[in-house]
């Protein structure tokens, strides 16, 4: 780390409070002089390799993390055929690389029909922005119900995650896996980890519209690889991203931090005896 505590407290980094970055800061000096986080934690669970790679940058114990992503439950099931348009589902903001996707669907050589679901602050914006640029193949469906998330990434022939932040792990990915859509994504965040390019899809340099443009053309002019893809992320879910799959993986580190903790005590009353 290169920056002491007091910057975060400068910058008002919590809830953009000083008063409340303070109090954070100073829990977190103090246990950081306790040692806390290295001799009382038996065991970190992170949602991806990439967030347990911040975290040792950060100073962690590397053979105390864990790596146990999230997962789908109940089972949405696997599509039946390959959908008839491009798929963005998620919150309406500029770190999830909206104007990217908009940038990019200019440059496509022939229309793609594009779904963009969800809501946020840049929702009237974009809805201008398309009509403004005459893009009619680009469709707002809004905020969707649990059950039409599902119907949607199942109808897609492809989910498009532009994000330009580090993504801690990408549920939406591991949705559309669990569907069998295949999945165009950033190479950033966790998302890099998530998607087996040429495999389960198709990487792209995150916030490059030209990029994205090159990907989606290619996606839609070879639809039949693109199920094949598909077929592929269902594989990658029933293997990864189940209950069953995360359950196990939770039973592990807790077995492994009873042992680690097991042998703390030990160490203790050893050191206690001489």
């Amino acid at each position: 780390m290169t920056h002491s505590l007091l910057r975060s407290v400068r910058h008002g980094c919590y809830r953009e409070s000083r008063m409340m970055s303070g109090a954070i800061a100073l829990m977190l000096k103090t246990h950081r002089l306790r040692q806390t986080w290295t001799r009382q934690i038996h065991a970190y669970i992170a949602i991806s390799n990439f967030v347990k790679d911040k975290f040792i940058q950060a100073g962690f114990p590397a053979s105390k993390i864990f790596v146990k992503p999230n997962f789908v439950d109940p089972d949405p099931g696997e599509r039946s055929c390959s959908g008839d348009y491009a798929l963005f589902l998620g919150r309406l903001s500029p770190e999830k690389g909206l104007s990217t996707l908009l940038a990019a669907w200019e440059r496509l050589p022939s229309p793609v029909p594009l779904v963009i679901a969800g809501d946020g602050p840049m929702r009237q914006r974009l809805e201008a922005e398309v009509a403004r640029k005459g893009l009619h193949w680009v469709h707002f469906a809004g905020q969707l119900r649990h059950a039409e998330k599902y119907d949607a990434i199942k109808k897609a022939a492809f989910l498009v995650v532009p994000s330009v932040w580090y993504e801690p792990f990408g549920l939406v990915v591991a949705e559309a896996f669990a569907c069998g859509t295949p999945v165009l994504g950033a190479f950033v965040g966790s998302i890099e980890e998530m998607l087996d390019d040429q495999v389960t899809g198709l990487h792209f340099a995150p916030g490059d519209p030209d990029a994205l443009a090159k990907k989606v053309a290619w996606a839609w002019e070879h639809l039949p690889e693109l199920a094949a893809m598909g077929k592929a992320a269902r594989r990658v879910y029933e293997d990864r991203y189940t209950a069953n799959a995360n359950y196990q993986l939770l039973m592990n580190i807790y077995a492994s931090a009873i042992d680690n903790h097991s042998g703390f005590k030990r160490n203790q009353l050893l050191q206690a005896a001489v």
